[in-house]
C-alpha cells in the first residue's frame, strides 16, 4: 500500500485504497499574488513568467456538498494567461465576491438538496446545455 496520495495514484491504485489514505495538507498550484497587480501598469511586455509561480497551497476543508476531484494533468492556457497579466481585471476581488478560492467549474449537488437521488457533478464550461441554464451532469 502506497504511503502518500501522490504515490498512490501514480502505482495506478483502485478507489478502495485511495479511500483508505489520509488527503494531502497541501498541494502544489499555480499562483499569482495580490501584492503584484500593478506589475504591468503601463508596459508593454506582460510576461507571465514574472507574474505566475508554483507554490504549495493548504488543502481547503470540504464542504459536504463538495467533491474532491484528482487532476492528473493541466496546462496553461488562456485563462491563466490573463490571469497572471491580471487582464481585464485583476481575479482578486471575484475571490472576495465567490468567497472562495480553488478549483475548476464543477460543482457536486447536495445531496440533501436531492433526497433519493444520487449526487450528480454537474460541469459548466460553455456551449448550448450552459447557455440554457441546464449544465450537462456525469
Amino acid at each position: 500500500m502506497s504511503t502518500t496520495m501522490s504515490e498512490a495514484v501514480i502505482a495506478g491504485a483502485g478507489g478502495d485504497e485511495l479511500e483508505k489514505l489520509p488527503l494531502p495538507e497541501q498541494f502544489a498550484a499555480a499562483t499569482v499574488r495580490l501584492a503584484d497587480i500593478k506589475m504591468f501598469q503601463d508596459v508593454d511586455d506582460k510576461d507571465v513568467q514574472k507574474s505566475l509561480f508554483v507554490d504549495e497551497v493548504p488543502m481547503p476543508e470540504l464542504a459536504p456538498d463538495e467533491a474532491l476531484i484528482a487532476v492528473m494533468a493541466s496546462s496553461i492556457n488562456y485563462n491563466t494567461v490573463w490571469t497572471a497579466m491580471f487582464e481585464p481585471l485583476p481575479t482578486f476581488q471575484f475571490l472576495k465576491q465567490m468567497g472562495k478560492a480553488g478549483g475548476g467549474s464543477g460543482a457536486m449537488t447536495s445531496p440533501t438538496t436531492w433526497w433519493g437521488r444520487t449526487p450528480q457533478v454537474s460541469s459548466c464550461e460553455r456551449g448550448r446545455p450552459c447557455a440554457s441554464g441546464r449544465p450537462e451532469t456525469t
